[in-house]
């Protein structure tokens, strides 16, 4: 009887360790169908965005018009089929692009204190550029079954949500400036910064919701030793912030 019950007990975990191995090699296949998928749907949506172009342009000059402006748009914002595939490395690059552009602006810009608060932004982007790409690469690294077992890496998300908060200010900074700024073409640029950071925000959301959202057997035990909140209850309170924070400075313009 003793034997039988040994020989049961190791029955029991094998099939329970064959199934976690199952389940990784599954998961592993549901990802790469799912990124091949959305580059499918990808490539689709942008040949019907250049086709509507190609009709819309009755001229050759429109055309050349509509050419350098979408050149233009490809050069300062992030791009979002590249951040599905390889988000680090999107990051990375996208986020090198948004440094090279704030430092052409400061060079342009002849307002003193608009040029100090876009150098400040540009230092504080270089600060945290390598911490961000580092916290992504280390999520994007972890294997399906730690995933499986203790969730996600919650350390590596935390680091990222200070990157939205620091986003955000940024995106803040740059709005100020372009209030306090007059030269049109100066004025253009720092839009599309600011658009461009606002699409970095929403990468980055998407990327932590994503994270967050697999499935695990004890990743709310984790959860709970890092002291992590899930995105909505932090969306919420930083809802509450923003309005706190953009009424105390309507009342400082008043005084």
């Amino acid at each position: 009887m003793k034997i039988k019950g040994k020989v049961f007990l190791i029955s029991v975990a094998v099939i329970f360790i064959a199934g976690l191995l199952i389940y990784e090699v599954y998961g592993q296949f549901r990802l790469q169908e799912i990124q091949a998928q959305s580059l499918q749907e990808q490539d689709l949506l942008s040949k019907k965005n250049k086709n509507n172009r190609e009709e819309k342009g009755k001229s050759k000059k429109n055309q050349q018009r509509q050419e350098k402006k979408e050149k233009n748009k490809n050069q300062n914002q992030p791009g979002e089929k590249n951040y599905k595939t390889n988000p680090a490395k999107a990051y990375s690059q996208n986020k090198e692009k948004m440094i090279d552009n704030l430092k052409q602006i400061s060079q342009k810009q002849k307002q003193e204190q608009s040029k100090k608060v876009i150098q400040e932004i540009v230092e504080d982007e270089e600060q945290i550029k390598e911490e961000v790409e580092e916290s992504i690469k280390k999520q994007e690294q972890r294997g399906g079954l730690k995933t499986l077992l203790w969730g996600a890496d919650y350390k590596n998300l935390g680091q990222l949500r200070k990157a939205l908060v620091q986003n955000r200010n940024q995106i803040r900074k740059l709005e100020k400036t372009l209030e306090m700024t007059t030269d049109e073409e100066l004025q253009k640029q720092i839009k599309q910064q600011i658009k461009a950071s606002q699409t970095e925000q929403q990468q980055l959301e998407l990327f932590i919701k994503e994270n967050e959202e697999q499935f695990s057997i004890f990743g709310w035990a984790f959860k709970l030793i890092y002291g992590y909140q899930d995105q909505g209850d932090l969306d919420q309170r930083d809802d509450i912030q923003d309005t706190n924070d953009r009424n105390m400075e309507k009342t400082d313009q008043k005084q």
